[in-house]
């Protein structure tokens, strides 16, 4: 379990980690409704983090991804927008940052008590492990 996941579950969303993007590809593929958002690395083996999200999106439009990472630069800024995401956040997150970044991307608004409602799934896709 990463330090994310355990953030996930303190909060009281449900996370599903996995370290490879082929079977995070395959995870979401299997089922792409289970999820409410994906929390991506940019730099995973097999399939670059910007390609597994383009490839997310392709089997469900409008699918929201947080790309987690700890390098962002407006390099990657670019290469986001041009994928068509959103933004990248930083690493490493507070529990308090995680809590807004996916309130924000899964659309809940502030003041809504999220365990109260359909808790969040959330694929998290990161390389080894990485907090």
């Amino acid at each position: 379990m990463t330090v994310t996941t355990a953030m996930l579950e303190r909060l009281g969303w449900n996370g599903r980690g996995v370290t490879h993007s082929l079977e995070a590809l395959k995870v979401f593929s299997e089922d792409p409704d289970r999820f409410d958002l994906a929390i991506i690395e940019p730099q995973m083996p097999e399939l670059s983090g910007i390609e597994l999200a383009k490839r997310f999106k392709l089997t469900r439009e409008g699918f929201p991804i947080m790309l987690y990472s700890g390098y962002v630069d407006s390099f990657l800024d670019e290469t986001i927008k041009a994928a068509g995401l959103r933004k990248a956040v930083p690493k490493p997150l507070t529990i308090r940052e995680l809590k807004n970044a996916v309130r924000e991307a899964v659309g809940v608004p502030h003041g809504i008590d999220v365990k109260r409602a359909a808790p969040p799934h959330v694929l998290l896709v990161l390389p080894h492990f990485i907090p």
